[in-house]
């Protein structure tokens, strides 16, 4: 028996909950414990190389990011995790460790490169997810566009390398991953949502 299948059986019992219930509850926190294990690693590696907060600062800004911009999505845990720590410890500590400084100039050049990538690109979505609703798309589009333009000025007026290293590294993982060029490298399908939407007729 699986962790998820104890755990509901555990939680609801005898309760009168359907196959098609117990099944989509059981999907759910099969996805959940499946995070908690990634962030469980993910996090031990960065206590262990003490960069805990910075790394904290980045995943929370990549994590927001994403639920506008959505972005492609590891097929497996395990990659999953290697691309967590490439983005989330190696990247920022590379950075804050070997940069003494970012200045005011470079943080524009690179904030008008990410918003031009989030105003053309996002929302990305997923062959298992794909973003069917208009109006969905152009909401997330513009959210994942004032969020840009809410950490480019806390880079603006907050001076601490760690706040700028990690909105920076976070946008630049979570722009990556929306670009039809990543997808494309990895062999992956693009705006998904299109292949069902229904032509009209000529």
């Amino acid at each position: 028996m699986s962790v998820s299948k104890y755990l509901l059986n555990k939680i609801f019992g005898n309760s009168s909950l359907s196959k098609d219930q117990y099944d989509v509850a059981d999907y759910h926190l099969q996805t959940l414990l499946i995070n908690l294990k990634k962030c469980f690693i993910v996090y031990v590696i960065a206590i262990v190389v003490h960069s805990f907060l910075l790394t904290l600062y980045v995943h929370a800004v990549f994590v927001v990011f994403r639920k506008y911009a959505g972005g492609w999505h590891a097929e497996t845990s395990r990659n999953c995790t290697v691309v967590s720590a490439l983005f989330f410890i190696l990247l920022p500590n590379f950075l804050y460790n070997y940069v003494a400084n970012i200045n005011i100039e470079l943080i524009i050049v690179f904030q008008v490169i990410v918003l031009v990538i989030a105003a053309r690109y996002s929302p990305a979505d997923t062959e298992k997810n794909p973003l069917f609703s208009k109006s969905r798309r152009k909401t997330m589009k513009v959210r994942a566009i004032i969020f840009v333009l809410l950490l480019t000025l806390l880079c603006l007026l907050f001076s601490s390398l760690v706040l700028r290293v990690a909105i920076l590294i976070g946008e630049l993982s979570e722009s990556v991953l929306i670009t039809p060029a990543f997808y494309k490298l990895l062999g992956r399908s693009y705006r998904n949502y299109e292949k069902y939407e229904v032509k009209e007729p000529n």
